[in-house]
């Protein structure tokens, strides 16, 4: 019986836990923070990276191309990246976008998926107590007919 429970045999899963109330607040918090971040986040990450190697921004028009690319990630992957841009890069220029989108682009899709599936898995939940918490079984349920 004690080997039951370890393993999540027993019927005795509690239906309704503490944490079901704040999960959807918690959700929408993730949600908040994979928003897009803005042309100021883009524009202090740029300027944090030329004052650290004293290098010059580019142009109106150079600015506007690496706000474009980079204000779809979220502020905490955008500054992860500088961070990471100001320990690592090796030339006292400023980064072109790709070497942002390359160091972005995996920490974004890491997160995206991982929020994508974590909502799928709340909405699986809720349907499963909408539905009488009973798990299918196609071997049970032939049993009484």
């Amino acid at each position: 019986k004690e080997i039951e429970n370890l393993m999540g045999v027993s019927n005795d899963f509690p239906n309704v836990s503490s944490a079901d109330g704040i999960a959807p607040d918690l959700l929408q918090q993730c949600v908040v923070f994979m928003e897009p971040c803005t042309r100021e986040d883009v524009a202090v990450c740029l300027e944090r990276i030329a004052a650290t190697f004293q290098c010059k921004v580019p142009d109106e028009l150079g600015l506007t191309e690496y706000f474009d690319i980079l204000s779809v990630y979220p502020k905490f992957v955008l500054e992860s990246c500088t961070n990471s841009l100001l320990i690592e890069y090796q030339y006292p220029r400023l980064p072109v976008p790709k070497d942002f989108v390359d160091r972005c682009e995996p920490m974004y899709q890491e997160h995206k998926i991982f929020l994508t599936k974590l909502a799928k898995n709340f909405y699986a939940l809720e349907v499963w107590k909408k539905q009488g918490m009973k798990v299918p079984n196609r071997f049970l349920d032939n049993i009484d007919k």
